[in-house]
């Protein structure tokens, strides 16, 4: 298993040391700060995994630099899933600044992601043909009757990537995946999308906070736990 060292520079404490193991494509990143040590995400995990000279501090050398680029470049499945969901996170913190119990708590579900492992790949897109039967067949409900106006980048299997204005009314979960259903107004019908296929989401300004907060948990989990 190789292992990198990233120490992330702090105005008022020591350098923050982030930790990157990568065991085949598996990679766990772990961080001695205060929100790190509670495997919650942190700014010093993200700079880590950017690579990032301006905020690194001068004990990490350019060849660290160097290589944390090689292996987390822009088109890694592990940087395109970050740079989205670190920016979903900042975006909802500003809105509810009074609500921190739900703001640490996406931290806890974001962070625990790369603690426990994540999987960092080449793949711009996911091949794999979406079976209707199947998850029909096998679904469970997650969550309904929300009425969420949303709108989504997302990415089909054959790698065509669209923008999509969609009311949301159902999470649910098929073959150990989540997905979302609602109405998209691009195709003028109901519409299931599989939740590793999005690649951006946004939020109309009515959607209420519940409802911001039980999409982003399910973004940010990225597969339902194993029970």
């Amino acid at each position: 298993m190789e292992e990198i060292i990233y120490y992330s520079k702090n105005r008022k404490n020591s350098p923050f040391e982030v930790t990157i193991q990568i065991d085949g494509k598996i990679v766990y990143i772990n961080c001695n700060c205060p929100l790190g040590t509670e495997k919650k995400i942190c700014r010093h995990k993200i700079n880590a995994i950017r690579g990032d000279k301006a905020n690194r501090d001068n004990s990490t050398s350019d060849a660290v630099i160097d290589r944390l680029r090689q292996l987390f470049g822009v088109r890694t499945s592990l940087r395109q899933h970050l740079e989205e969901k670190w920016r979903m996170l900042r975006e909802y913190a500003s809105e509810h600044t009074d609500n921190e119990e739900e703001i640490q708590k996406k931290r806890k579900i974001l962070g625990e992601a790369f603690a426990n492992g994540f999987v960092n790949e080449y793949e711009p897109y996911n091949r794999e043909p979406f079976d209707a039967d199947s998850w029909e067949n096998n679904r469970e409900i997650y969550a309904d009757g929300l009425g969420c106006h949303v709108i989504l980048k997302y990415v089909d299997n054959e790698g065509v990537a669209t923008s999509r204005e969609v009311d949301i009314n159902e999470i649910f979960i098929s073959n150990s995946r989540f997905y979302f259903r609602g109405y998209c107004h691009l195709r003028n019908q109901e519409r299931t999308f599989r939740i590793d296929r999005i690649h951006g989401l946004t939020f109309h300004e009515k959607c209420s906070q519940n409802e911001k907060g039980i999409l982003l948990d399910v973004m940010f989990q990225g597969k339902p736990l194993e029970i």
